[in-house]
């Protein structure tokens, strides 16, 4: 990966290059371990690195059903963003996930909010008709002359994850905080980097699945490492450990690119540690999934409380994650599944 983005380097850059590595080796020794970190001028890679896969993936899927939830935002008088940012939090663009407590679809909603909506039918298009026809119940509900916009959308989230009732008596569990934060995130990227994230989205695939597959088959087919497979898939990495059942779908890069760590080594070349680097949009449990931590153990290793958030450029220690095996090579980590050298630049 480095050579080919490397070639036809000037004399100038050549020389810079071997200076680097000089002082990469004289630190080795001085100080007994090793940071390998190589750095490429390329504009693509740093629009590569603002945004995370999991919210890539999410807005890709979800933007499918771009026509028919403005179609109902119209209808209700809705901001069509806010809906957007619910859908891609609550369900990541999955129409075909159910929650564990009952909630279906897109929007996750509730079989019981869809009858108290007065909304008919199973399939997408109710679903959709039934989240945003819910938001113009909260709307509603939470406006008064008192109340800002902006607080009237957060009142408007709060609810529809926890409820009006509890929003009304100022009974909110910390969950629903921890909602509000993550929906809030999508929908100020949405506001702010709309074109960007469209664009930059224009090189991702979607697969819908004929039958089930395991995540090793998906990643020899399309010939993308299983963990870039599961980021930019982070609810069917949570729902589905090994086989991803039939029907649903699956966002892929065109081109694979490999995900881009940071690695510390020791001093004779053997792998110490590996972190991954946050983007903008990533969520701690979508990366807990992606990797197969626990969302506990993903705390402990940040140091994050539940409240928490995290920050575009900070460092997760992922060097245990059974997705990542340990080579002979000095660059770092080989996904077992293609032969796709992960290293970070």
């Amino acid at each position: 990966m480095l050579f080919e983005k490397e070639v036809g380097m000037s004399a100038v850059k050549i020389k810079a290059l071997f200076l680097i590595v000089f002082v990469a080796v004289l630190a080795n020794l001085v100080l007994g371990f090793f940071v390998f970190v190589a750095t490429v001028d390329s504009a693509e890679i740093k629009k590569e690195l603002k945004f995370s896969r999991s919210f890539l993936g999410a807005y890709k899927k979800t933007m499918r059903f771009e026509d028919e939830i403005k179609k109902n935002t119209d209808k209700y008088k809705i901001d069509p963003v806010l809906v957007w940012a619910i859908a891609m939090y609550e369900s990541g663009g999955n129409e075909n996930l159910s929650s564990r407590v009952g909630a279906k679809r897109l929007m996750q909603v509730m079989p019981d909010t869809q009858k108290r909506m007065g909304v008919k039918g199973k399939d997408i298009k109710a679903n959709i008709e039934a989240g945003v026809k819910f938001l113009a119940y909260l709307k509603k509900r939470f406006n008064k002359k008192d109340v800002s916009p902006s607080r009237l959308k957060s009142l408007m989230i709060m609810g529809y994850n926890g409820g009006e009732g509890r929003v009304k008596r100022g009974l909110v569990k910390i969950e629903t905080y921890q909602y509000l934060q993550g929906v809030a995130i999508y929908y100020n990227l949405l506001s702010q980097y709309f074109d960007e994230i469209k664009e930059l989205t224009k090189s991702l695939e979607i697969l819908t699945l004929e039958k089930g597959y395991s995540w090793g088959d998906i990643s020899l087919e399309l010939n993308v490492s299983i963990l870039e497979l599961r980021l930019f898939n982070p609810f069917l990495a949570f729902k589905y450990s090994e086989k991803i059942s039939k029907n649903q779908i699956v966002v892929y890069p065109r081109e694979a690119r490999g995900i881009f760590y940071e690695v510390v080594l020791t001093e004779d070349g053997k792998v110490k540690r590996l972190f991954y680097i946050v983007k903008r949009g990533d969520i701690l449990h979508h990366i807990s999934n992606a990797f197969r931590f626990t969302y506990d153990d993903l705390r402990d290793k940040t140091g994050m409380l539940l409240w928490g958030f995290l920050q575009l450029g900070d460092k997760i220690e992922v060097t245990d994650s059974p997705f990542l095996i340990k080579t002979k090579k000095t660059v770092g980590f080989i996904d077992p599944a293609v032969s796709c050298y992960n290293i970070f630049i």
